[in-house]
């Protein structure tokens, strides 16, 4: 039901202002991609072989720097879930953005590009990278 009804609704919930990011425009965009035969089949495959459950065990095994990116108040992941991960992923830090829901990449373009910036920088330097 989630990419068939009220698609308008559904994306409004990604978002801390999402009077700014789901307009007329993108919604309808949407709806056209999710009527494209085969498309909610697809998304509904992809997100059921995710098997994020399974994939937990492996969290404290990933030793690339990571760099979590998370809006406090995402109602799709729960910063608690972000959290998680950063407790549970050696490397991993958590850059959390305020007044930010699902998408920091949208919502807080600047301090993201800003923190992705800056985790390079740190990550090129511990590395020594020429």
């Amino acid at each position: 039901l989630f990419y068939k009804e009220r698609v308008g609704d559904r994306m409004a919930l990604a978002f801390y202002h999402p009077e700014r990011h789901v307009t007329h425009g993108v919604i309808q965009k949407v709806q056209a991609a999710l009527k494209r035969p085969g498309a909610v089949r697809a998304a509904l495959a992809a997100t059921r072989q995710q098997y994020l459950k399974r994939q937990e065990r492996h969290y404290r095994t990933i030793t690339a720097p990571t760099l979590l990116l998370w809006g406090r108040e995402d109602e799709v992941a729960l910063l608690k879930y972000g959290e998680r991960l950063a407790a549970e992923m050696p490397r991993a830090r958590l850059q959390v953005f305020a007044q930010c829901g699902h998408f920091p990449m949208s919502e807080a373009y600047g301090g993201t590009l800003t923190a992705l910036k800056l985790h390079l920088k740190r990550v090129e330097a511990a590395e020594g990278a020429p």
